[in-house]
Order: C-alpha cells, then sequence, then structure tokens
C-alpha cells in the first residue's frame, strides 16, 4: 500500500503534479493563528470599542432586560403564591385536568404579585413619601437656626479646650480658602454644565420610565411562560456540548441562582430591619427626623460594607444638628444596631449564600465601581461569588485528577507533593535540617 502510494507520488511529480494535503493543513494552521492574533489585537486595541457596542445592543434592548430583571426578583413571590393558589383550584369543578390547573394558577399568581407591587407602591406614595417629603421640608426651614445652634454649642466647647480650638482654627482657615476658591472658579461652570445638563436629564428619566412601564408587561410574559424559556436554555446547552460539561454549567448557573437570590433578598431584608429598629428607637426616644433617617439608613444598607457606615455618619450628622447630645446617643445605639444587623440578623436571612470574607467583599465593590458604576457597585458582589465559585470548582476538578486535597486547610501544614507517588508531604514528616540544607549534627542524630 505504502509502495503504491509513493508511485502514485512519483508518476504525479514527473507530470507536474504536487499533492496539496500538507501544505492545505500548513495553510489552515496559519489562518488559524492570523485570524487568532486579529482577533487578540482587536480586543487589546479596540476594548472600548467592544463594550460600546454592548452598550448600544442594551440600550435598544433596556425595556426586555428590565423586564427579565424584574421577573427574577418577582418570581419567588410568584412561586409562593401559585403554591397555595393551586391547591385551592382542585375545589373548583370546572377546572379538571393538571394542565388547566397549572395554567389558572400561574395567572392568578402573576396578578397577585403585581397587585401586591402596586400596593406596595400606593401605600409609599400616599403614606411614607408625604412624610418623608414633610421631614425634608422642616429640616430645611429649621437648617439655619440649627446650625446656628450647632455653632454655639462650638464655641462654648473649644472655649473649655483651647488647644483643641487652635488646631481646628488653623485647619477652618485652610478650609475656608479652599472653599472660596471654589466658590470663585468651579460653581459657576458647574450651574451652566448642570443647567444645560437638566434637559437632557429630564428626558433620560422619561425614557427610562417608559422603559420601566415596557419592562412591566415583559416581566409579565416572561413569568408566564418562563417553564418554556428554560427548556430552550437547557435545550440549546446540551446542543452545543457535551453531557458531562452540560451538567457542570447547570450546576453552576444553580449556584449562580442560588447566590443571587440569597444575596438579593438577604439585603433587602436585612436592610428592611434595620430600617424599622432605627425608626422604634428615634421614636422611643423622641429624637428628630425619625422618617429621614430611618429611610436613610435602610436605603444606604443595602450598599454591601460600606452603607451602614455611611448611613450611621450621616444620620448622627443630621441628629447632631437638632441636638449633639441625642446625635452622641444616636451614634452609640446605631453601632450596636449594625452589629446585632451584621452578626445575628443578617447571617440568618442572607445565610452563606454568597460565602465571600470581607477582604473579598471590598475587592468586589471597589471593581465593580471602576467598571459599571453605581450597578457595579451593588451587583459586583454577587458576580465576584460567581466567579470565585467557577474558579474554585476549576481548581477542585484539577486537584482530584492529581488525587490531591481540595481543602485549603490541608495544605497549611504541607511542605510539598512527592513528585514520584503524589502523595502531599506534610512540614512535620520532612526533615528540618536537610529541607534547610543544613548538615545534621550528632546531637540531632541522638
Amino acid at each position: 500500500m505504502m509502495q503504491g502510494n509513493s508511485e502514485k507520488q512519483e508518476k504525479s511529480k514527473k507530470r507536474g503534479e504536487w499533492n496539496i494535503r500538507p501544505y492545505l493543513a500548513v495553510g489552515t494552521v496559519a489562518f488559524i493563528v492570523i485570524a487568532l492574533s486579529m482577533v487578540l489585537f482587536f480586543m487589546l486595541f479596540r476594548f472600548r470599542g467592544i463594550f460600546s457596542g454592548i452598550n448600544d445592543v442594551l440600550s435598544a434592548l433596556q425595556a426586555v432586560v428590565i423586564g427579565c430583571i424584574i421577573a427574577y426578583l418577582v418570581n419567588p413571590i410568584v412561586k409562593f403564591f401559585e403554591k397555595f393558589i393551586k391547591q385551592g383550584l382542585y375545589k373548583v369543578p370546572f377546572i379538571k385536568t393538571e394542565k388547566k390547573r397549572n395554567r389558572w394558577a400561574r395567572g392568578l399568581s402573576v396578578l397577585a404579585t403585581f397587585l401586591l407591587i402596586v400596593l406596595i407602591i400606593s401605600i409609599l406614595i400616599q403614606v411614607l413619601i408625604p412624610r418623608l417629603f414633610m421631614s425634608l421640608y422642616q429640616f430645611a426651614v429649621f437648617l439655619p437656626s440649627r446650625m446656628n445652634s450647632f455653632v454655639d454649642w462650638m464655641e462654648v466647647t473649644l472655649d473649655q479646650h483651647p488647644m483643641i480650638a487652635s488646631v481646628i482654627e488653623q485647619e477652618a482657615g485652610d478650609v475656608t480658602v479652599y472653599v472660596q476658591t471654589m466658590v470663585q472658579q468651579q460653581v459657576p461652570e458647574y450651574l451652566k454644565s448642570s443647567m444645560t445638563a437638566l434637559s437632557g436629564g429630564l428626558m433620560h428619566m422619561f425614557n427610562v420610565l417608559f422603559n420601566i412601564f415596557i419592562g412591566f408587561i415583559v416581566a409579565i410574559y416572561v413569568l408566564l411562560g418562563k417553564e418554556r424559556f428554560i427548556g430552550q436554555g437547557k435545550k440549546l446547552i446540551y446542543a452545543v456540548l457535551p453531557a458531562e460539561r452540560g451538567n457542570w454549567v447547570l450546576k453552576v448557573i444553580r449556584k449562580s441562582h442560588e447566590i443571587f437570590i440569597g444575596f438579593i433578598v438577604g439585603r433587602i431584608l436585612s436592610s428592611l430591619i434595620l430600617g424599622v429598629m432605627t425608626f422604634l428607637m428615634m421614636i422611643l426616644l423622641h429624637m428628630p427626623y425619625a422618617i429621614v433617617v430611618s429611610v436613610l439608613v435602610g436605603i444606604f444598607t443595602l450598599i454591601p460594607l460600606f452603607g451602614q457606615i455611611v448611613a450611621v455618619v450621616g444620620g448622627t450628622a443630621i441628629v447632631m444638628l437638632d441636638s449633639p447630645g441625642k446625635g452622641v446617643i444616636f451614634l452609640v445605639l446605631m453601632i450596636v444596631l449594625t452589629q446585632i444587623n451584621g452578626n445575628i440578623i443578617e447571617p440568618n436571612v442572607v445565610g452563606e449564600s454568597v460565602g465571600l470574607p470581607a477582604f473579598w467583599i471590598i475587592v468586589a465593590i471597589l471593581l465593580g465601581e471602576g467598571l459599571f458604576g453605581v450597578i457595579g457597585v451593588f451587583a459586583g458582589v454577587p458576580i465576584f461569588a460567581i466567579i470565585m465559585y467557577i474558579i474554585g470548582e476549576i481548581l477542585d476538578r484539577l486537584l482530584r485528577k492529581k488525587h490531591l486535597p481540595e481543602d485549603s486547610g490541608d495544605y497549611l501544614n504541607m511542605q510539598g507533593v512527592d513528585p514520584k507517588t503524589g502523595e502531599p508531604i506534610l512540614a512535620s514528616v520532612a526533615e528540618p535540617a536537610e529541607s534547610e540544607g543544613i548538615e545534621p549534627t550528632d546531637e540531632n542524630q541522638s
């Protein structure tokens, strides 16, 4: 057979014909390398262009994206209503088949969910928001007199402590010069740019509100047909990937869903609980601006890690304008409440769904804010937790192939790995003299 092929090649050479298969393979490889190089060059030097194109697509589909986010957030409420409504539909005589029962249960649960949302929004508009605006109005009206009272209190306090007064006076002079320079140079330009941006901001706000309205309609369609969308997604995964990798992708998606739901629901509940506790504390102690401060605490606590600090400092500053003594009491009690919320309430509400230490939470917030702005502050922690989970799964899989332990704690006392057997070498088993390059003495041998 080999001789036959060689004879054919010799005959083709004599006739001036060449076998193009080796050259075709080389050309294919060269084409792939050049194409990948061009893609890499495009990603490195046109990185902003890629994100600009993605941003344009997301802007065009903003209503659909908002609708999918709304559907994802309210889906647990829909499932809660659906469980009870479906049990009640067994007593309805004209709904006999399971298919009709499921359809009616889904429709009624979606309707109940959005009626609940409308009820909550109407309560906020009729009860909380007017009180909030009234408190803000009173705060703005009495702010000058409160500031004067606060300045008088500061003067009396500084008269009793002359050393502190001298330091503050020196720093206040520098601050005064900086403020005057800023007012003279930067404030006029800022006002001019703000006026020009106001009209565009109003149009953008109207566009966002319209997209939110359309998003609610999209969310209804998504919730009514969510099983069909889930089935299509799984079909796509198993059509593209092998069974083992498809199973792993579904596992990652389930874990991502667990992290996101746990983080979002946990943050909302813990923020709501802390806001209510702040409101009750301020009402019992007759502190001013209870609604404004408690709403401020509840909103800023939604921001992981840094939100509580901003809420406590801002709330203390507002209360101190009315009474410095009450401000100090508020600060002490808020430190106690935040510790209770962070160590008792939040772990029980959020659980271990995110599973990130405080260091990585700081990294996730800073990275998310730097890349995606305000949205990254809120979404950075769960996204970073998902990335860390995927990296951990890949590392565990590689370690299992090498028959090495997967727990990080097992590597604390590990000196190395035996290259012949692949077994871990513990620090207590390894000889320190040999590991440090020191020859053993007679005393060590004995």
